[in-house]
């Protein structure tokens, strides 16, 4: 998923939109990961008078068409202000405009002011990857796990937290896999052994990363998910 990450902040700003509003959806399946910020935290709703800058690489017919989209959302978020689903939406805009302030407010809002726990997720993750400030990356992320428990998503993020930032030295990313495995569906369990066979394979730990890529493999089996048991006995083929 880190790689992953890593390739989204590259990529052009109409590819990030479209990767982005498709986020909301798959993150509500467990199925997607994203990124946000963190700061104070209020109960009032953010401005929707803030004005929303289309990225200057977007073709004409692109602009016309976000700025549309910004002007729609934003009237549908006046006539129905405790929607969280729109909220969520204007923060992708703002962040597909570079405007991360502006996305932050409303993840601040929809965290602190209702619970929102795609708010809480995504404040962990950009205290990560753009703040740096791991100490309240791993209390939102956290959050998110209190509020998601059977989210995998949510033990992933702070797995990566844990794997490549903070307290290194420690089981922790190991561990927060293992918690999630006691509290997620079969899904979740594929993508949290599968994460960890990654972890272990990192490491060079080839008994755990086996154990667990046999796990993914037999989880995904279950499910008649054939991709997925094919990419696993790769895995497996190449640690044996």
């Amino acid at each position: 998923m880190r790689g992953v990450c890593i390739i989204f902040i590259f990529m052009n700003s109409q590819t990030k939109l479209l990767i982005g509003l498709a986020a909301l959806v798959l993150f509500g399946a467990g199925l997607w990961f994203a990124g946000a910020l963190p700061f104070g935290g209020t109960a009032n709703p953010p401005s929707l008078d803030r004005p929303v800058t289309t990225p200057a690489d977007f073709s004409p017919e692109a602009r016309a068409t976000f700025e549309q989209n910004v002007a729609t959302l934003k009237e549908r978020i006046r006539i129905n202000p405790e929607a969280s689903d729109g909220w969520l939406d204007l923060a992708i805009y703002y962040k597909t405009a570079n405007d991360l302030d502006g996305a932050v407010d409303i993840w601040k809002y929809l965290a602190e002011g209702k619970q929102n726990v795609v708010a809480y997720y995504n404040l962990g993750n950009v205290h990560h990857l753009y703040l740096k400030d791991y100490g309240n990356s791993e209390k939102y992320y956290k959050e998110a796990i209190q509020l998601g428990p059977s989210t995998a998503l949510n033990y992933i993020g702070l797995h990566e937290l844990y794997r490549y930032s903070y307290k290194q030295d420690s089981t922790a990313a190991a561990d927060i896999l293992n918690e999630g495995l006691t509290k997620v569906d079969q899904r979740g369990r594929v993508d949290l052994f599968s994460t960890l066979g990654g972890y272990y394979k990192e490491k060079g730990d080839k008994a755990n990363a086996l154990d667990a890529y046999t796990k993914a493999r037999d989880g995904a089996r279950a499910e008649g998910n054939t991709a997925l048991v094919i990419q696993f006995e790769r895995e497996i083929a190449a640690l044996q």
